[in-house]
Parts: C-alpha cells; structure tokens; sequence
C-alpha cells in the first residue's frame, strides 16, 4: 500500500507536457501558404525568420503526367 501511494505521488508531482513541440513548424507553414496565396510563385525564394532563413524550392506538376 505505501509502495502504491508513493508510486502515485511520484506520478502526479512530474510535469506533463503535451503536443507543443511542433508549434513553430506549424506558424512557419501557415505564413508559407499565406504568401503563397497572396502572391503566388514558382522557383526557389528566400524567406527571412527573425534568427533564421529558409530556402523555399517550388514546382508545379501536371496532374494528367502523373
């Protein structure tokens, strides 16, 4: 019983965190598409981040070719 309620103890004073590690990735590709459709482009174009640049490649395919 006190092996049980110190198992529970230990459980409950742990820090859970849960699905926040792909909040970045996420904002970053919601921007992409944003300026996708506000300008649309093909080719490679350089997006400035605040601390980063990206190098952002773009092909269009024919949907009947493939």
């Amino acid at each position: 019983m006190k092996r049980l309620l110190l198992i529970f103890i230990l459980i409950l004073s742990c820090d859970i965190f849960g699905q926040g590690f792909n909040e970045d990735k996420t904002a970053f590709s919601n921007y992409l598409k944003r300026m996708f459709n506000n300008s649309p482009f093909e080719g490679v174009k350089i997006v400035d981040d605040y601390d980063k640049q990206y190098l952002i490649s773009l092909v269009a395919l024919d949907k009947s070719k493939y």
